[in-house]
């Protein structure tokens, strides 16, 4: 029976982008900026390399231009440049999801990828009260399709530590150190402060709770979201380390000044001095972008080794928007690729060299 409606749910997505293909035309879409095919847009997902081809998921309502229950949509591309519209990808389907929220994706050689994504629901309680459970699944990808583990939700309400909320449990991060696989969440607590969770285990279907990654101590907002954490090459001659640890996540609830933080939420990141999973400490929060319209930013490696983040020109809970492209039926879009490096310590980005080759006109002055 939930086969059935699974199929229904995401057939009907598919289906239903095949018929407004044609009302939105070229024309009024963004060049360089990525947008979808119908409906509403927000976190960029899964952010790829596997089978040739780079490859961008995103959290999706193909119904309308609003906030409604998440789908997932998908993009190839050859280049980071050209990109290529592929049909949804996920749905939600299954008992224990309303919607298919953020994830990430583990690419290993000789293996299928492997995406860990949050399944978000609402539910009734003992009493019948509404309440709001997130959880977290995986989804394999399997001759072009995205294949739910029959195992899942991974990591559910009884994997938080003591006082923290299923209502906001979300976004895991997956990496893989030696044998061991490691997924960072959000989650937050009774207090309503936010923190970075951090999970361990022998494999993605086996993880327990290992320590808080990042504890919010009433300094910086409140809930978080979308953590992200890398290392970079430092190549600066100055530097105190060869490797830059960026650990990436977006506050809500920041108070902004004149000129500073002066989005609805932020988005930004921390390096991190000592040991991973030791002792250790971080330096002040730095924003990623300083305009009004960026969030929940995600990056990931390229075969030659370049550090990519893509981020949503979008930002939830505002009441302004007054998109023309509403009109047509569609709401939002991403930011261009780019290359994140560190150089004597500082974290630096700049558009992706792939860019290059649409710059014309050239000018130089000796």
């Amino acid at each position: 029976m939930i086969i059935g409606v699974a199929m229904d749910f995401l057939e009907r997505a598919r289906k239903y982008e095949k018929e407004k293909e044609v009302e939105i035309t070229k024309e009024e879409r963004p060049v360089f900026h990525l947008s979808p095919r119908v409906g509403w847009l927000n976190d960029p997902n899964g952010f790829s390399y596997f089978s040739g081809e780079f490859h961008l998921y995103y959290q999706y309502y193909p119904y309308d231009v609003r906030w409604n229950s998440m789908h997932w949509g998908h993009w190839s591309s050859k280049d980071l440049v050209h990109w290529e519209f592929q049909k949804a990808a996920m749905a939600p389907e299954e008992a224990y999801e309303s919607g298919c929220f953020s994830g990430t994706c583990l690419t290993e050689e000789g293996k299928e990828p492997l995406f860990f994504y949050t399944a978000h629901k609402e539910e009734k309680d003992e009493t019948m009260q509404s309440r709001i459970v997130e959880t977290q699944c995986i989804a394999s990808y399997r001759d072009g399709e995205l294949v739910k583990f029959r195992g899942n939700p991974v990591l559910s309400e009884k994997d938080l530590p003591e006082g923290f909320l299923p209502a906001d449990f979300r976004d895991p991060k997956v990496w893989k150190e030696g044998e061991e696989y490691h997924v960072l969440t959000v989650g937050r607590g009774k207090d309503g402060l936010g923190a970075v969770l951090h999970f361990q285990g022998k494999s993605p279907e086996a993880l327990h709770f290992r320590d808080f990654f990042l504890k919010n101590e009433g300094n910086l907002g409140n809930m978080w979201e979308c953590p992200d954490y890398f290392e970079l090459p430092d190549t600066g001659e100055r530097a105190i380390s060869r490797r830059v640890k960026v650990l990436s996540v977006s506050p809500q609830g920041l108070r902004g000044q004149d000129w500073d933080r002066r989005n609805v939420y932020q988005s930004g990141y921390f390096v991190l001095r000592g040991d991973l999973l030791g002792e250790s400490y971080l330096l002040p929060f730095a924003l990623w972008d300083a305009g009004f319209d960026f969030y929940a930013p995600q990056t990931f490696q390229t075969n030659d080794g370049r550090r990519i983040l893509i981020g949503w020109m979008g930002m939830p809970d505002t009441k302004e928007y007054t998109n023309l492209t509403l009109r047509d039926g569609w709401q939002h879009c991403f930011t261009i690729a780019r290359a994140v490096s560190a150089h004597n310590g500082r974290v630096l980005q700049w558009p992706v060299q792939e860019l290059e080759s649409f710059r014309t006109n050239e000018r130089s002055k000796e």
